[in-house]
């Protein structure tokens, strides 16, 4: 609340209530209604206007942050599309649930919410140190940055190595190759890092190019490698996400000074995302771009109904997990902090939430989402359920604290941890933990090695 918003800006916040006004009877209007219990619908709406209210609230106060993430998340895939699916009478994986699971979910969903409020309001009553290391001005020298872009250099070189020039911008030309055989955990977290160098190497850069136009070339170089190994159009939504959205909060600071990030970020969530997935299976030449464009446009009507807001289906399937395995008492989250050791030194280490939920109600298919929510019922029941939600609402104001009452003119290396940590939360709540903690544990691995500077009192001791 220490900002006075201006005219336009309170506008566009109210805008932002109308439209979901708006949304809220498109909804109720969609489809057949096969349900007839206004209780049901009540409980949607107490939901959706909570989220709605603390979005509203958070916005005045800040532009975007993690909680904004998650109120945003939450309206999409809890609130439109959990009720779409309930009115419709049809849910992702599952043809149908019940009222009684239905009602259980939503009251649930309300606990999460208030129990994340209580969490960040904890923080909001500390005193947090905003001099510390991290929050110093970011200075780099040219060695380093010689350094990290000859690294990106060198995954470039590698992955035109393994797949070919003209593999890169097709995975049509590259399957059966090493980069598509069948890998082990430990793999794919040796690719995951190789991301993160590029990443990372690219946000370091744009950081150095911001204090000293000079150093752009570093910028350029390790942009270029980066857009060439990670091509939008041939990487998951959430690696698109997290590369490019972190690079856009960096690169524009006007993102800091208005409230359009979250329409941005809704806008390629609901349109720029699923059109760059139509090119991820074809060669970029075969994909008609009108066609593909006009099937993304349609996605927005009927896409609600299908396994990209499968998080609502999903939440409540956990509750079917538990009735039939009983919760697992934290073991799946154990499985989440010591995701790097190999199974083959932990025969019987936890496979994600989102397959184990699969396996234990004997399905065949189990590559499926496992929301937050989700992951805090699998462990510990209605219990988990506060505790997840209190502690990510936690952690979700520290680093919005640290962030946004540092002094805004300046540049520090905890703004890189922040961008990638702002997108890495919206994957990391619609699931499953394990992978997107995993992934997350990387990029936090090469931002340390990248930005960590060794104290001169050390220096001068050797």
């Amino acid at each position: 609340m220490n900002k006075e918003l201006s005219f336009k800006n309170i506008v566009g916040i109210w805008l932002l209530a109308i439209v979901f006004l708006v949304l809220h009877g498109i909804t109720i209007s969609f489809g057949t209604f096969d349900r007839e219990n206004i209780f049901i619908y009540l409980t949607f709406f107490i939901n959706g206007a909570l989220w709605l209210f603390l979005l509203v609230k958070e916005l005045w106060e800040r532009p975007y942050s993690m909680k904004i993430i998650f109120y945003t998340f939450s309206l999409f895939f809890f609130y439109f599309a959990g009720l779409i699916q309930y009115i419709a009478g049809r849910f992702p994986w599952i043809v149908y649930r019940d009222n009684e699971t239905v009602l259980k979910a939503n009251c649930l969903l309300f606990l999460f919410t208030v129990s994340y409020e209580f969490g960040s309001q904890i923080v909001s009553e500390m005193k947090l140190n905003t001099k510390g290391l991290v929050l110093k001005e970011f200075n780099i020298t040219n060695a380093r940055l010689v350094i990290i872009t000859l690294i990106s250099l060198a995954v470039f070189i590698n992955k035109v190595r393994m797949v070919g020039f003209a593999g890169l911008f097709s995975r049509l030309t590259v399957r059966g190759t090493v980069e598509y055989s069948e890998s082990s955990a430990i793999t794919m977290l040796v690719k995951q890092l190789l991301m993160a160098l590029q990443s990372i190497a690219a946000l370091v850069t744009l950081m150095a190019a911001k204090k000293n136009y000079k150093k752009s070339i570093f910028f350029i170089i390790c942009l270029g490698c980066l857009a060439c190994t990670y091509p939008p159009g041939m990487i998951s939504r959430y690696a698109v996400a997290t590369i490019y959205g972190s690079i856009f909060i960096l690169m524009f600071d006007s993102f800091k000074k208005n409230r359009v990030f979250i329409l941005f970020f809704v806008l390629a969530y609901t349109i720029l995302f699923p059109f760059l997935n139509n090119f991820r299976h074809a060669d970029y030449a075969d994909v008609d771009t009108i066609k593909a464009l006009s099937n993304t446009l349609e996605g927005i009507k009927t896409g609600w109904l299908a396994g990209d807001y499968d998080a609502y289906a999903t939440f409540s399937l956990t509750f079917d997990s538990v009735k039939a395995a009983g919760a697992t008492m934290g073991r799946q989250l154990l499985g989440v902090f010591f995701f790097f050791v190999p199974r083959d030194m932990w025969p019987n280490k936890p496979i994600g939430s989102g397959a184990y939920m699969g396996q234990s109600l004997g399905w065949t298919f189990t590559n499926v989402s496992c929301p937050l929510p989700g992951e805090a019922y699998i462990n510990f029941g209605t219990f988990g359920i506060i505790l997840f939600g209190a502690g990510f609402g936690f952690l979700s104001k520290i680093m919005d604290k640290f962030y946004w009452e540092k002094k805004s003119t300046v540049n520090t290396k905890f703004d890189i941890l922040y961008a990638i940590s702002l997108m890495m939360f919206f994957f990391m709540l619609r699931g499953d933990l394990l992978s997107s903690w995993a992934y997350l544990i990387a990029y936090i691995s090469v931002w340390v090695l990248f930005t960590f500077n060794i104290p001169e009192s050390l220096l001068k001791k050797g």
